[in-house]
């Protein structure tokens, strides 16, 4: 369909960066985020201002056992389509372009789907919607897992699993999977590294917007790259206006446990990944009580 919205998508694992990332892509553009319109949380309500048939994408896709089914794909165009018109969702925009936030561009507004967690897979996506592009952001896994425990966002004591925000194990057998599809992107031109939204934002934008094959010049960077400037994201849309974008504080203190440390560094898809993003695979680097402030290459 020659009128069909343009809709991008960008897989990443929960806290990795998939929210400022997803957001200031689309402001230079007006665009808007379709927040994890898969669930698992309903937003149809004035926070995100979805429109209702993403309830029904939720509560069916969540007994569909991973399957896009065709009634699921069309409420989900229909999602789309009421976001790309700009009679549902929140637009965003860059400092200085919140002119563009006052009529809906020929075409519509563009739409970055954000997916940090593992539904729908990007082949049941690329299945349903083969015209639309993918990447995907990996942050390391150790920040990572400090970032969700910093959170609270796992139990004391625990190891992921049953009833936590993660698989068990630290959330191993996700983070293997992801890794596996990162080094597949990256053979493609489509992977990115958490680090660099903040250490290099124009190659990080330029990278995402040649994988998701969105027009781009530097005006288009430069606002994208301002929005990371004014902006850091707690959790999806939600802004932390106390925090320092560029000391998040699980770069600055480390919570992940030796053992998860250990465990992760044992596995060679990781390790793998880790070293093609550029960062220490040496245990010695991360064990405790060296949990002090660090600087990646």
């Amino acid at each position: 369909m020659n009128d069909a919205p343009t809709v991008a998508w960008l897989f990443s694992m929960i806290r990795s960066g998939s929210s400022i990332a997803a957001y200031a892509a689309v402001a230079p553009f007006g665009g808007v985020v379709a927040d994890e319109i898969f669930g698992p949380w309903v937003r149809t309500g004035p926070y995100y201002k979805f429109p209702p048939e993403q309830q029904l994408i939720t509560e069916r896709f969540r007994t569909s056992a991973g399957i896009i089914t065709p009634d699921i794909a069309r409420a989900t165009d229909t999602v789309f389509a009421r976001l790309a018109a700009g009679d549902a969702g929140i637009p965003v925009s860059s400092p200085g372009r919140e002119h563009l936030l006052t009529h809906t561009p020929p075409g519509g507004r563009p739409i970055a789907v954000k997916m940090p967690h593992d539904h729908p897979a990007p082949a049941e996506v690329a299945r349903v919607w083969p015209r639309h592009h993918h990447a995907f952001l990996l942050r390391n896994p150790i920040d990572r897992l400090s970032s969700i425990i910093q959170r609270g966002m796992l139990p004391d004591g625990s190891s992921g699993g049953r009833g936590t925000c993660i698989t068990e194990n630290w959330d191993l057998p996700q983070l293997q999977q992801f890794c596996r599809r990162w080094l597949d992107a990256r053979a493609a031109g489509r992977a990115l590294v958490y680090d660099h939204i903040r250490r290099d934002p124009p190659t990080f934008f330029r990278t995402l917007y040649t994988a998701w094959k969105w027009p781009t010049d530097d005006h288009t960077i430069a606002a994208a790259v301002a929005y990371t400037r004014a902006n850091y994201h707690a959790m999806s849309i939600q802004k932390d206006t106390q925090a320092d974008p560029d000391r998040p504080l699980s770069t600055q203190k480390r919570s992940a446990p030796d053992e998860a440390i250990r465990l992760y560094l044992s596995d060679n898809t990781i390790v793998t990944a880790m070293r093609e993003a550029g960062w220490p695979t040496d245990p010695n680097a991360y064990l405790h009580p060296s949990n002090a402030p660090r600087h990646t290459s």
